[in-house]
């Protein structure tokens, strides 16, 4: 679903087909509020659909790069499929490594690690990046596909048109009330169900109904 989808269904049911007590930039703005929301939720459940998984190369001589995007959350950093240890940046080791040992961040998205490498070097990373911002601009005809399932695209809809509906009436209590049920909406359709399993023979397969 793009935002333009979402646009059209809150207007449906706010009884406004075309722009006049909501304008298009207003509704966007609360799209975007209640995606970043619903992004940060998901990381926090740690869904694989916010999820991202890049190479990045650290140069020859070099102790750091930049990441493709400034991250959220960092999940992993992999060298030859060996998971490296992360490392606060107070707490500096003071020896030098004759190969990459460990890694940390440094500013909003500048991989570091300790160990100089003689040659060039790819670590994976695997990482949440911040949300991004949802354009809906007829000038540019950008229209943004929304990435969430579609139980969280509904969730999204009645978010918005809440949003709008109490902006008229100006309370700031029922819109409080209002982020809480939907951070606990979201949180329900973002829940990943997994049956209960049991062990057979070093094999782990689905408890049968009932045990």
């Amino acid at each position: 679903m793009r935002v333009s989808d979402i646009v059209r269904k809150v207007r449906y049911e706010l009884a406004e087909p075309t722009a006049s007590e909501w304008k298009d930039d207003e509704l966007v703005s609360y799209l975007n509020d209640g995606f970043a929301s619903a992004w940060r939720l998901a990381a926090e459940l740690h869904h694989p659909l916010v999820e991202q998984t890049d190479d990045v190369t650290i140069l020859a001589a070099a102790n750091s790069v930049q990441l493709p995007s400034p991250p959220l959350k960092m999940i992993s950093v992999t060298l030859d499929a060996a998971l490296l240890p992360y490392e606060h940046p107070g707490d500096l080791p003071t020896r030098e490594y004759s190969k990459i040992e460990m890694w940390t961040v440094e500013g909003l998205d500048t991989l570091r690690v300790w160990g100089t490498p003689e040659e060039e070097t790819t670590l994976t990373v695997r990482l949440v990046r911040e949300p991004d911002v949802l354009r809906l601009e007829a000038s540019t005809l950008t229209d943004d596909e929304v990435p969430m399932p579609s139980s969280v695209l509904e969730l999204l809809v009645n978010f918005v048109i809440m949003k709008a509906q109490n902006r008229l009436g100006g309370r700031p209590q029922m819109e409080a009330s209002l982020y809480q049920q939907y951070k606990r909406d979201v949180m329900r359709a973002l829940e990943i169900r997994e049956p209960p399993l049991v062990t057979c023979n070093g094999y782990w397969i689905p408890a049968p109904k009932g045990w």
